[in-house]
């Protein structure tokens, strides 16, 4: 006995939609890294970041939580002032 197709269209909706998708946020990606293929196996050299603060400072931090210079990442967490910091 046979399959009616009308039973695999979900399915196929489905499976589109999957792919439709995976294209889209591939495309995406490469928007965002300026046109070129996305890397694999960064090292933590290029996982680096730099963002403003909430004080409007410049703070260098490492993905994974680890401190940037002098420890300021984790005075910003923690709301201390530094030596010489206005209020």
């Amino acid at each position: 006995m046979g399959v009616p197709f009308e039973a695999l269209i979900p399915y196929a909706i489905c499976l589109g939609m999957f792919g439709v998708s995976g294209a889209a946020l591939s495309k995406i990606r490469h928007m965002q890294n300026g046109g070129k293929r996305g890397r694999h196996s960064v090292d933590q050299w290029d996982r680096q970041s730099t963002f403003p603060s909430a004080l409007g400072k410049s703070v260098q931090t490492v993905e994974g939580g680890r401190e940037g210079r002098d420890g300021e990442w984790w005075d910003l967490v923690l709301g201390r002032k530094r030596a010489g910091e206005q209020a």
